[in-house]
C-alpha cells in the first residue's frame, strides 16, 4: 500500500523525532550518571532512575522516576534527600521541570531539588521562578563547574562509570521478575519508607535467598545492594528508637515492626486473648501460641544498640556499602579505612550483613569490601 505524501512526510518526522529523543536520553544517561557520581563522591549515597508509586487499583502503580537520588544523614540519623533531574537535550520545558521536580521533591519529603540542563540557556524570570520553588537550578558550564565543584579536593572514587553502572545493571535485572524482591526493590520499598521495610525485605530476600548462593559474581552485587536498602531502613529504625527513648530500646524496636506502640499493644492484647480462649476450651495448651515478635528482633535490637553507640560510625554503613558494591564492579573506591569511625563503619556493615543472613536463613553473605 502506497503512503500518500502526507503520510510520507508525518512518518518521516516522527522517526527523526524518535531520533532525537533516543540521542537526548543517551546524553540524558551520561548527565545521569556525572551527577551521581559527584554527588557520591561527596558522601552521598546515590540511586538512579529511582521508581515512584502510589496507590492504585490492584496495589502499587508507578507514577513517575528521580533521575538521580542521594541520602546522606547527620548524627541524629535524620536523612537529607536530594533529587536530581538530568537533561542533556535543548528540547525541555523548563518551567514544567521546575514545577516537576517540586512535586517530587514534596511527594518523597526531600530536602534539596536540583534541576540540570547542560545544554540549554535559562531566562531572568526562569531563575527567578526556581528560586521561588527554593530549587536549585544550572545551566550549561555551570552543570561542569558545579559538579567539578563537588568532588574539588576528594578523590574521586570511580562510581557510576558506564561500564560498571551496565554491570551493576546486569545483576539487578537478573533477579527473576517471578522473585517477589524484584518488584520490592523497585517500587515497594521507596514507596514506604517505615517499618514495613524491615519485615517486607527479610520476607521477599528469604524467599530468594536459596538462588542467591555465591556462585555467581552477579550474587555479590546483588546482596549487597539488597543490604544497602536494608541498612538506610535500619537508620530509620535508629531514628524512631531515638526519638522514643533509648532506655525502652527492646520495646521501642519490636513496636517500631508493627508500626508504632498502640498497633503493638492492639496486637499483643488480640493474641493474648486469642491464647486465652484456645486454652480454656483445651484447643491449646498454656502459652502454646509462637511469639508475636519475630525471631530475629533481639538480633536486631543488638545491632541498633551499636548503631546508636557509635552514631558517626553508622551513618557511614550506606557509604561503605556502596563503595563495596562499586569496587566489587571494578571501581578503585574510596581511600582505606584509617579513622577509628571509619574502620567501626566497616564492622558495623558486616554485621548487619550478617543479621540479613541469620534474619533470612541465607547459606551465603558476601564479606564487606573484599
Amino acid at each position: 500500500m502506497t503512503l500518500p505524501a502526507s503520510s510520507k512526510l508525518s512518518d518521516r518526522s516522527s522517526r527523526e523525532k524518535f531520533v532525537v529523543t533516543a540521542a537526548e536520553s543517551d546524553l540524558d544517561f551520561g548527565l545521569k550518571l556525572k551527577t551521581a557520581a559527584a554527588l557520591s563522591a561527596s558522601g552521598y549515597s546515590c540511586r538512579l532512575n529511582v521508581a515512584l508509586s502510589a496507590v492504585g487499583d490492584i496495589g502499587l502503580a508507578d507514577v513517575t522516576d528521580i533521575d538521580v537520588l542521594a541520602i546522606g544523614r547527620d548524627l541524629t540519623f535524620t536523612p537529607r534527600l536530594i533529587c536530581a533531574s538530568c537533561k542533556a537535550g535543548t528540547n525541555v520545558g523548563v518551567a514544567k521541570e521546575l514545577f516537576y521536580v517540586r512535586g517530587v521533591l514534596d511527594y518523597v519529603k526531600g530536602d534539596e531539588g536540583v534541576l540540570l540542563l547542560s545544554a540549554k540557556d535559562l531566562s531572568p524570570h526562569l531563575r527567578e521562578l526556581a528560586g521561588t520553588l527554593s530549587l536549585l537550578v544550572l545551566a550549561k558550564s555551570e552543570v561542569d563547574s558545579w559538579c567539578g565543584s563537588l568532588v574539588n579536593g576528594v578523590k574521586p572514587p570511580g562510581y557510576f562509570e558506564t561500564a560498571a553502572f551496565r554491570e551493576y545493571e546486569k545483576a539487578r535485572l537478573a533477579i527473576p521478575p517471578s522473585a517477589s524482591i524484584a518488584s520490592f526493590l523497585k517500587a515497594d520499598y521507596w514507596f514506604y519508607r517505615d517499618f514495613r521495610n524491615v519485615q517486607n525485605l527479610i520476607g521477599h530476600l528469604k524467599k530468594y535467598g536459596p538462588q542467591m548462593d555465591g556462585t555467581s559474581s552477579l550474587h555479590v552485587t546483588q546482596c549487597l545492594d539488597i543490604a544497602w536498602h536494608f541498612s538506610q531502613t535500619v537508620l530509620d529504625l535508629c531514628l524512631s528508637v531515638q526519638r522514643g527513648g533509648s532506655s525502652r530500646l527492646i520495646e521501642s524496636v519490636n513496636s517500631y515492626l508493627f508500626g508504632g506502640r498502640t498497633s503493638y499493644k492492639a496486637r499483643k492484647d488480640l493474641l493474648a486473648n486469642v491464647s486465652q480462649l484456645l486454652t480454656k476450651t483445651g484447643i491449646a495448651r498454656p502459652n502454646a501460641m509462637p511469639s508475636l515478635d519475630p525471631p530475629y528482633a533481639s538480633a536486631l535490637a543488638e545491632l541498633v544498640v551499636r548503631f546508636l553507640e557509635r552514631p558517626q560510625a553508622a551513618i557511614q554503613v550506606p557509604l561503605v556499602l556502596q563503595d563495596s558494591i562499586w569496587r566489587h564492579l571494578g571501581a578503585p573506591g574510596r581511600d582505606p579505612p584509617v579513622s577509628k569511625n571509619e574502620l567501626a563503619a566497616f564492622k558495623l556493615a558486616q554485621d548487619l550483613v550478617d543479621l540479613l543472613r541469620i534474619a533470612a536463613d541465607l547459606a551465603w553473605v558476601p564479606s564487606v569490601g573484599a
